[in-house]
């Protein structure tokens, strides 16, 4: 009895199935149709029980859409908090960078004022040598440098005469030195 029963259930089952007209399930996109949908789902009152499930559908399709922008904004707005981030970093960067250029090139101004300084050092004591030596040739040449020493009256006189001489050769050593020391400076 069981299994006539069992039977007669499946057959009633499969007659169900086979002489049941069937409804296809397909999802609605809305990709494209929004405007479309959201005019036909505004007054939900006059429409029929299909039109109410693709209204659902409708929803729940707007709300992921919705999530996803959301997420889409977010990840948005992190990216562009690193790059404003990463702007900030560049701009520090660049700020130090122009205030290092800016002690460099006044340091090349003081410099280059030193180095026109010495040049004009070296031309004037190159000057005061080359007539101190024209000089000196001229009275060694002429015999006139022992003239001086040697008409001096006095004992006390020569020994002047010769401090004197002894002076201007220490001075015109002192600019020889001094000239090379500042051609060696500026070098």
């Amino acid at each position: 009895m069981k299994k006539k029963f069992g039977l007669l259930l499946a057959g009633c089952l499969a007659l169900g199935v086979i002489c049941h007209p069937s409804e296809t399930v397909q999802a609605t996109n809305f990709a494209g149709k929004e405007d479309e949908y959201t005019e036909k789902c505004k007054n939900t009152t006059s429409l029929s029980r299909s039109d109410l499930n693709v209204c659902s559908e409708f929803s729940d399709y707007l709300k992921e859409k919705n999530e996803s922008i959301k997420s889409s904004i977010a990840d948005t707005q992190g990216q562009l908090d690193t790059t404003m981030s990463d702007l900030a970093a560049v701009q520090t960067q660049l700020e130090t960078t122009n205030q290092q250029i800016a002690s460099v090139q006044n340091e090349l101004e003081v410099l280059q004022g030193s180095i026109a300084q010495l040049n004009t050092d070296i031309q004037d004591k190159e000057t005061k040598l080359a007539d101190r030596l024209y000089i000196m040739q001229s009275y060694v040449n002429g015999g006139q440098l022992i003239n001086v020493i040697l008409s001096a009256g006095s004992f006390d006189e020569l020994l002047n005469r010769m401090q004197s001489v002894e002076e201007l050769t220490s001075y015109d050593k002192e600019l020889i030195t001094g000239l090379a020391n500042d051609k060696k400076e500026l070098e």
